[in-house]
C-alpha cells in the first residue's frame, strides 16, 4: 500500500510529540527527585544566625536553615544553564564588620538585585569546625545571571555595570564578572581588571575562585589577618553562645595572632567551608517575596 506524504508527515509529527512528552516526563521526574533530595536535607533552625530567611528576607514562616548542596552537581547545573549568557558574583560582607552591619548590607544588596530584574541565586558559605561539627553561621553572596525570571536574555553590559556599581557601593575589593563566551575576570569599583594575585578578596562561594599567592603591604596584611581570624572568632562565639561583635573580635584577636601563619602568602584555614542555598519556599507568598530568585530544580 502506498503511503502519502500527508501520512508520512502525520507519523513524523506523532513521533516528535511522543519524544517531547517523554522528555517532559523525564524532566519532571528529575525535578521531583531533586526536590525530594533537597527536602530531605532541610533542618529547622537552631538559632537566629541560621534563620537566613528572616535575617535577609523578613520571611518568618520558613524556619529552615540553608540547605547544603553538592557544588559539583547543583551549582554546575545552574551555571551551565545560565552561564553562556554571562553572570556576576557579588557579596556585601566585609570581614572587619560585625554581624549586624554585614546583615544590613546584605539586605540592601538583595533589594538592589531584586529591583534590577536579573535572576539571582543566593549561596552561603557555611563554616564547619575541625571536629566536623557545624557552626550555625552562613556568609551570603549572590550569583546574578543575565536573564530575567522568565528566562529572557537581558543586557549583559548593564549587568556588568551594575556589578561595578555594587562593588563600589558595598566597598568590595572586586567583583567577579563572567561575560558570554569569556573566562571569568575580577573588576574593581572603577571597572578596572584586577589580577587575582593583587587582590585579597576571596569569594568563598564562587566555584571559579582560585586561592592565590601574593606579597602584600601592611594594610593588605592587616586585612588578611582579620579575614583569617574572623572565622575562628565566629566559631569561638557560637560554641560559647557569645554575640559576635567588632569590639569582641578586636579583644579576642590580640590573644590569637599566633594562630596565623604564612601571612601574605597562600594559606589553608583549619575551618572547612561548604556551600549552601536557601531552603525550599513553603508557599506562594514566600516565592513572591523572594522575587526573581531562581531554584536549582527549575531548569
Amino acid at each position: 500500500m502506498r503511503i502519502s506524504e500527508a501520512q508520512v508527515g502525520d507519523a513524523v509529527r506523532a513521533s516528535v510529540r511522543k519524544l517531547v512528552a517523554e522528555d517532559r516526563m523525564e524532566r519532571a521526574r528529575m525535578r521531583e527527585e531533586l526536590i525530594g533530595e533537597l527536602r530531605s536535607r532541610m533542618v529547622r533552625c537552631k538559632n537566629i544566625n541560621e534563620d537566613v530567611m528572616r535575617k535577609y528576607y523578613g520571611i518568618k514562616a520558613n524556619m529552615c536553615r540553608p540547605i547544603r548542596i553538592d557544588e559539583k552537581i547543583t551549582l554546575d547545573r545552574v551555571i551551565n544553564k545560565h552561564g553562556d549568557n554571562g553572570y556576576v558574583s557579588i557579596s556585601a560582607n566585609r570581614s572587619e564588620n560585625d554581624d549586624e552591619t554585614n546583615a544590613a548590607r546584605t539586605r540592601s544588596l538583595l533589594s538592589d538585585i531584586k529591583k534590577s530584574g536579573y535572576a539571582y541565586l543566593p549561596t552561603y558559605g557555611g563554616y564547619r569546625a575541625p571536629d566536623g561539627s557545624e557552626v550555625g553561621d552562613y556568609e551570603p553572596s549572590f550569583l546574578v545571571f543575565n536573564y530575567d525570571k522568565s528566562g529572557e536574555e537581558l543586557d549583559f553590559d548593564r549587568l556588568r555595570q551594575l556589578a561595578i556599581d555594587w562593588c563600589g557601593k558595598y566597598n568590595q575589593d572586586c567583583v567577579m564578572v563572567k561575560a558570554p563566551q569569556e573566562a571569568p575576570i575580577y573588576l574593581d569599583r572603577d571597572g578596572m581588571k584586577v589580577n587575582s594575585s593583587e587582590s585579597d578578596k576571596v569569594f568563598k562561594n564562587d566555584p571559579n575562585q582560585e586561592y592565590f599567592t601574593s606579597l602584600k603591604d601592611k594594610p593588605e596584611v592587616d586585612s588578611e589577618i582579620n579575614g583569617k581570624l574572623m572565622g575562628k572568632y565566629k566559631t569561638y562565639c557560637h560554641r560559647n553562645n557569645i554575640p559576635v561583635t567588632r569590639e569582641g573580635f578586636e579583644e579576642w584577636k590580640e590573644d590569637h595572632l599566633t594562630d596565623i601563619d604564612s601571612i601574605g602568602r597562600r594559606f589553608t584555614n583549619d575551618i572547612q567551608f561548604e556551600c549552601y542555598i536557601n531552603p525550599i519556599p513553603q508557599n506562594l507568598n514566600e516565592m513572591r517575596m523572594r522575587g526573581n530568585e531562581i531554584y536549582p530544580w527549575s531548569f
